[in-house]
């Protein structure tokens, strides 16, 4: 049996959005926080929501001014003020100066403006950036890389601080027409084969340790998402609010808790009885149980299967059999 190419980073690069879309109301995602505004209360644009007794989970933030509607355990509800002409050109507050932070406050201070410091300070000697799209037919990595390459090395210089005793890899795509290859700052380059599933972190670890001669269990793996992230804190100084995503094979920009039904009404995508909406990729990411349901900070894309052109499925419980293995 011929087993499928699945190219990577397939989708539209020509067309992508940077300015947040603006909806009703957010839900933002929660994991295990407190909450510590009340229902009902006016809150403002980048006002702390949530704080996480784990000192390696961020901080939630809200990402624009408005009122709390609700407060669950899962999601605190913003009802957005309706935009104003002139927002987009309104000045960013002065926001913290990493240059007068401290090594030792790094890791509190980045935590406070969300940051999630898990992935950043896993044990290792060597860290692989892994610039390789998560699954096709997403394309925001190669965006980032070609758009956000200063962003991108102000996060490296951040991460270097934060991370003084890792050595860095990056691991990008294998570009026939360019030879040369995409590049971040000094660091050294591994090129992989731009095929799912060689982007999974496993691979990917598996790939570089094997090319560059290092011990795999000595190597940990961080998405590009994830140095982005610590871009724009770096830049900003500012609470990370926004998140860059796939959606439909356009890239773009949006507001931590934008809903997924908003993002296709935006694009003007129709959805009919039946049809799947995915937090993540096709591969990997999970069916929203509501269209209302936020995209968390974490999601690398927003994908809708139509109605019978996925695989039927069962309510059994699965066995363990192996099965699946042989097929995929």
């Amino acid at each position: 049996m011929r087993v499928p190419q699945l190219k990577l980073n397939n989708g539209d690069n020509s067309n992508f959005t940077d300015v947040p879309l603006w909806t009703s109301h957010l839900w933002i995602p929660l994991s295990g926080h407190k909450v510590v505004v009340k229902k009902g209360a006016r809150v403002a644009a980048r006002q702390t929501l949530a704080v996480h007794h784990d000192l390696l989970t961020g901080d939630i933030h809200s990402p624009a001014a408005g009122s709390v509607e609700d407060i669950s355990p899962k999601a605190v509800v913003i009802a957005q003020d309706p935009p104003k002409p002139e927002d987009h050109l309104e000045d960013l507050p002065d926001g913290i100066d990493f240059d007068q932070v401290s090594n030792a406050d790094l890791p509190r201070t980045l935590k406070e403006l969300g940051i999630d410091l898990a992935p950043l300070l896993t044990s290792c000697k060597t860290m692989v950036i892994n610039a390789m799209s998560p699954e096709p037919p997403m394309s925001w990595t190669d965006l980032l890389l070609k758009e956000y390459d200063d962003l991108l090395e102000d996060g490296l210089e951040l991460l270097r601080r934060l991370r003084p005793d890792a050595d860095f890899i990056l691991a990008a795509e294998k570009d026939k027409k360019n030879k040369a290859g995409v590049r971040l700052a000094d660091l050294e380059t591994v090129y992989l084969k731009p095929y799912y599933p060689n982007s999974l972190p496993p691979l990917v670890i598996r790939e570089v340790c094997k090319a560059r001669g290092i011990s795999e269990p000595e190597t940990a793996c961080l998405g590009l998402q994830q140095l982005y992230y610590l871009g724009f804190v770096a830049v900003y100084g500012l609470p990370l609010t926004e998140t860059i995503i796939s959606a439909q094979l356009r890239s773009r920009v949006i507001n931590i808790g934008t809903p997924a039904g908003d993002i296709f009404t935006d694009q003007e995508v129709e959805m009919g009885a039946g049809d799947l909406v995915i937090l993540g990729g096709p591969f990997q990411g999970e069916t929203v149980a509501s269209l209302r349901q936020g995209v968390g900070k974490h999601v690398p894309g927003v994908f809708m299967m139509r109605y019978r052109t996925f695989a039927p499925y069962s309510k059994e419980p699965c066995v363990n059999c192996g099965g699946c293995v042989h097929l995929c």
